[in-house]
């Protein structure tokens, strides 16, 4: 399974809004987020022709079950957050630690 998925910018708004609404209930017991990179990849490859994704912005957001979560955005090089070419170009639903902490976390 990857460690991550592509989704909409309307469902990475409404994780990011969740948080921004309610951070007091947000479960935060995670540590980090593993993405695999080729997912990170798509992000960058979502450009159209003349722009160039050079960084990646990450959000924080609140799952339903108030467990916290990151959502990445594709940024150009003035650091504006880009969308992609198609629906689903955010990244969330990265593999949380704990559990996934590997043999030499921080």
């Amino acid at each position: 399974m990857a460690n991550g998925t592509m989704i909409s910018k309307a469902d990475a708004q409404t994780l990011v809004n969740r948080f921004r609404s309610q951070p007091q209930d947000c479960n935060a017991n995670v540590k980090g987020m593993r993405y695999d990179l080729a997912m990170i990849e798509q992000l960058k490859e979502a450009a159209p022709d003349g722009v160039e994704i050079t960084s990646v912005r990450i959000y924080f957001g609140m799952n339903e079950d108030s467990s916290l979560c990151t959502v990445l955005i594709g940024c150009d090089a003035e650091g504006n957050n880009y969308y992609g070419a198609g629906d689903h170009m955010c990244l969330d639903q990265g593999t949380p630690c704990p559990d996934d902490c590997g043999s030499n976390p921080l």
